[in-house]
């Protein structure tokens, strides 16, 4: 008995000896890992010299100051065209006369054409080489009724309810035949007929016509047949809307495909779960380091990601000072933190705890977060996780800051700039939530620092995750995703699903992405700031000849990408590299300030 319990004794304390020394190795590694790939200043940039002849492309975007949906359309659609690096043109739908012909588009935002004075002069303009988007669908009457056959309508019955939308073209690439249910669209829309020259671009569940685009006289229009372009997820939506509709359309992109893995590494739960030790029989613990770490970082290998982590010190609710070391978790912080960095990855920061950067009233939905009582202690908190990570992961800067919940109030905007000094990019969500609560950003550099929301969320691969995806990819070449290691632990966020169903639903959207978006460069957070700073810094200037296309740029960095839609066959004189990435879609990577595209 003595032989097999000295034998136990020993085996014990050599599992315990290599521990230590795997976490020694580990965290001699990261004093290696300086993070020195956030965004600078420091780009090197080039510029061609722009033709006198040559300006940015103008769009006019008519709207109706009376009608709330159409100034909201007209944003949403000014905030693309801005995207695009286009130029917008923004005027009230009456007080233009005539339109002038150099405009590469003219996009009405309005339902009401009856009192549309200058229709005829857009219809003319149309009629003459020009392009026109219809991007709300106009309501019955005289007006409609006379334009009806040159939009492309053979008949229009009734308005009523559109549900749903399946595309029948690529709008959003690689969406051809996406189906989205009307719990994703819905809208009410004109119940038509298309005539015999109409291209059929989308339709509803119940078979009303959604989008199509026609030939009028030598110029082209078209029609969305609805009222949803006004939110922000149907961004990719106005991008295909417009690139199709203007011929040999080109546009920059940021092209970066990001993952945030969010509360990690942080604290993890002590015992049992009782669904995990009903499928596993292990502890939570044991859970996260054999099944759930090793399950996700294959994901990385399989689908060519490069994961973001973001720390959380402590699961305590303090929001008072002091705030008191962990140090109890230190050992599990360096060897997942050194494993997700070794993989290619990032560290950011998520905060001290997990309340959210807010004063007392400020968080309407009911997360049961206590309330911050000053700026002041804001910074001593999170000058605190700062101070813990710096001291497990030496010499690596964090850059990055994720707010709790996406959550941040302008007095916890105040308190990160103060606390992290190295801080260079913070991202939370793309779009609002219910409570409108939320961090809500643009892709852009504000005040030095770069502003990365996240598109989507969570292990599924569901419609609503695919569409908003393929919105962010069509618009800003950008697929940005976030996941947290709890979800299996909550039965409401795992939807009742145990881990092998969410990992089979989360490999199958990351698989949907690596197979329909191989260009798509994976980046941590602080590479993507970097493209993103390219991006917002490029000013591009073209210039249409009978058989190419020359595109100028201002501040150009080798590798710029852009997106360049046509129907004619392309190639390149060296200038640049062209690939083909969907029908009539081609990613172009510039290698020069001025390069171009010769068509055939």
């Amino acid at each position: 008995m003595n032989i097999k319990r000295n034998i136990r004794i020993m085996l014990t304390i050599v599992l315990c000896i290599a521990v230590f020394f795997q976490i020694l190795r580990l965290n001699f590694v990261m004093n290696f890992f300086k993070n020195d790939k956030g965004i600078t200043n420091k780009i090197s940039y080039t510029s061609a010299k722009i033709p006198s002849n040559t300006e940015k492309e103008k769009f006019l975007i008519l709207f109706d100051k009376n009608e709330q949906n159409s100034s909201e359309i007209k944003n949403n659609i000014e905030q693309m065209l801005k995207y695009m690096k286009k130029t917008a043109v923004v005027e009230e739908k009456n007080n233009v006369q005539t339109v002038d012909p150099s405009y590469r588009a003219v996009i009405l935002t309005f339902e009401d054409i009856d009192d549309f004075k200058s229709l005829s002069s857009v219809m003319n303009y149309a009629q003459n080489g020009g392009n026109v988007l219809f991007a709300e669908r106009p309501v019955m009457g005289d007006a409609l009724s006379s334009i009806s056959n040159e939009i492309g309508i053979k008949t229009v019955s009734d308005m009523g309810e559109s549900d749903g939308m399946t595309l029948l073209s690529n709008v959003l690439i690689k969406g051809n035949g996406v189906n989205v249910s009307k719990d994703i669209v819905s809208d009410y829309s004109l119940k038509v007929t298309l005539n015999n020259n109409s291209k059929l671009l989308g339709i509803s569940d119940n078979k009303i016509p959604m989008m199509w685009q026609t030939k009028f006289g030598s110029g082209n229009i078209m029609v969305f047949n609805g009222t949803i372009l006004a939110k922000k997820d149907q961004r990719g939506i106005i991008t295909g809307a417009i690139s199709l509709l203007v011929p040999n359309y080109i546009y920059p992109i940021i092209d970066a495909k990001l993952t945030y893995i969010d509360d990690f590494p942080a604290p993890i739960p002590s015992g049992y779960n009782s669904s995990i030790y009903k499928e596993y029989g292990i502890t939570t613990a044991d859970f996260y380091r054999k099944v759930w770490w090793p399950d996700v970082l294959k994901g990385s290998r399989l689908y060519n990601l490069k994961y973001t982590g973001s720390i959380i010190e402590d699961y305590n609710n303090n929001t008072t000072p002091p705030f008191s070391t962990k140090t109890s978790n230190a050992n599990d912080f360096i060897l997942y933190g050194s494993e997700l960095v070794k993989s290619g990855g990032e560290l950011g920061i998520h905060g001290y705890n997990h309340q959210s950067l807010a004063p007392k009233d400020y968080i309407k939905e009911p997360l049961g977060y206590k309330p911050w009582a000053s700026e002041e202690n804001m910074v001593k908190a999170v000058e605190e996780v700062s101070r813990y990570s710096a001291s497990l992961f030496k010499n690596y800067a964090f850059k990055v800051y994720v707010p709790p919940s996406n959550v941040l109030s302008p007095d916890g905007k105040k308190a990160i700039l103060k606390a992290m000094p190295n801080l260079k990019t913070i991202s939370s969500i793309y779009t609002d939530d219910y409570y409108k609560d939320t961090y809500v950003q643009e892709f852009e550099i504000k005040n030095g620092i770069c502003e990365l929301p996240r598109i989507t969320s969570g292990y599924y691969d569901d419609e609503e995750t695919i569409w908003k995806a393929y919105n962010g990819l069509t618009s800003v070449g950008v697929f940005s995703h976030f996941i947290h290691p709890d979800d299996i632990l909550d039965a409401k966020r795992s939807q009742g699903k145990n881990w092998e169903q969410l990992l089979k639903n989360y490999n199958s959207l990351m698989y949907n992405i690596y197979k329909k978006f191989p260009w798509l460069t994976a980046s941590t957070a602080s590479e993507a700031s970097n493209s993103e700073k390219s991006y917002s810094d490029l000013e591009p200037f073209i210039k249409y000849n009978k058989d190419s296309i020359d595109i100028y740029c201002k501040n150009f960095e080798k590798g710029d990408k852009f997106i360049f839609r046509s129907n004619k066959d392309i190639y390149s004189d060296g200038s640049c590299e062209i690939e083909k990435i969907d029908t009539g879609v081609y990613l172009i990577t510039a290698n020069k300030e001025k390069f171009s595209i010769n068509i055939k």
